[in-house]
């Protein structure tokens, strides 16, 4: 391997491959957390194991005929067009570790830790962020239903991809990939048919954060709806709608009691011609504040539960989205883009990282 390496020198030019760091990689500078990091790398897997994988990714980029010539690449946009990405999750981190830990070793030699990084992101495949306990992932790319959950993680539900009736692909404007437009009159989706699937949001044990880019297609006149498996709170589940005050409404209920019924500010959907995130998270083992809403990575507001206890029963209906579940006479008219469930609370750190200062990064390249 080294001996390939010798013969096929890369050529990152020192200045582009800062921009690209700079843009795209900045904890490439937190040096100091490197050798720390790689200890815990080794922890999960056999050293020589991390530096097989290494070396093989580092084979990929060099010689995989799909990737742009580096010797080529002279500018910040030739690596933009020709798709390059410093983002892949793990391996980033192992190679991270592995270049910094290891940079006086021969296979090393002559490469920078930054540079063996971006070698061995180009063929990892894998998360822009820890995929870990992702439920359902649906990034509304599709041309025509159903939109797939795609999610790659080992807590991926099952049977919860989305048969939409009506809704309208959008492309251009979403700030990942496409999207779909609900017309608020008949538009949704339901995910799947199961009445277990999302009980992580209402049982004892509820934990989760549900992210997802949203923007009006115009200003409502009543409660329209995004998702969920209630209509009242008579009822097992979770709703999650808003009204003509542009205030979110998030409800759980155990099937005869309020667990926990949030109401944000007015506005909180600020307008209707603009993206924008959001993060929903709910903890029920938390003593107060276990209901956070986030708008653009800010504008958090907080609520806290009722004492009563949660439901460990199925919801009363399966999920819909865009309409209130089993009610043919409230829907909701919106864009949708980049919906996310998560059996956890997903870190700030994380949420800062999809959000991409508004740009939004996917969770898989």
């Amino acid at each position: 391997m080294h001996q390939i390496l010798q013969q096929s020198p890369l050529f990152v030019p020192f200045n582009i491959r800062n921009q690209i760091i700079n843009e795209n990689c900045t904890k490439f500078k937190d040096v100091p957390e490197l050798p720390n990091q790689y200890e815990l790398l080794t922890s999960y897997m056999p050293e020589k194991q991390i530096h097989d994988g290494i070396n093989v990714q580092l084979s990929q980029a060099l010689f995989s005929k799909k990737k742009p010539n580096f010797a080529v690449c002279t500018s910040i946009d030739d690596f933009k067009k020709n798709k390059v990405t410093t983002s892949n999750g793990l391996l980033r981190e192992i190679a991270r570790g592995i270049a910094y830990s290891h940079k006086s070793s021969k296979l090393y030699s002559g490469f920078s830790f930054a540079d063996v990084a971006l070698l061995a992101s180009l063929n990892a495949g894998g998360a822009n962020i820890d995929d870990t306990d992702l439920a359902g992932y649906w990034k509304y790319d599709e041309a025509s239903s159903p939109i797939l959950n795609v999610s790659q993680a080992a807590a991926k539900l099952t049977g919860a991809d989305i048969t939409m009736t009506g809704g309208t692909p959008e492309t251009g404007s979403p700030p990942v990939g496409n999207a779909w437009l609900l017309d608020g009159i008949n538009d949704f989706g339901d995910v799947g048919t199961s009445l277990s699937n999302f009980n992580y949001r209402h049982n004892q044990s509820a934990k989760w954060t549900s992210v997802f880019w949203f923007k009006l297609a115009s200003t409502p006149v009543g409660d329209e709806y995004i998702f969920g498996n209630i209509n009242t709170d008579t009822q097992i589940g979770c709703v999650i709608f808003y009204d003509s005050s542009q205030q979110i409404h998030v409800l759980i209920a155990n099937g005869s009691q309020v667990i926990i019924s949030g109401v944000t500010t007015s506005s909180y959907i600020p307008d209707i011609t603009t993206w924008h995130f959001y993060a929903i998270s709910y903890d029920q083992s938390l003593g107060s504040a276990n209901l956070k809403l986030e708008r653009d990575d800010a504008n958090a507001e907080n609520f806290s539960k009722t004492a009563n206890t949660p439901s460990n029963s199925n919801a009363t209906f399966a999920v819909d989205v865009g309409k209130r579940a089993v009610d043919s006479s409230k829907f909701g008219n919106f864009y949708i883009n980049e919906w996310s469930e998560w059996q956890k609370i997903l870190s700030q750190a994380d949420q800062t990282s999809l959000h991409d200062g508004g740009a939004g990064l996917p969770i898989y390249s």
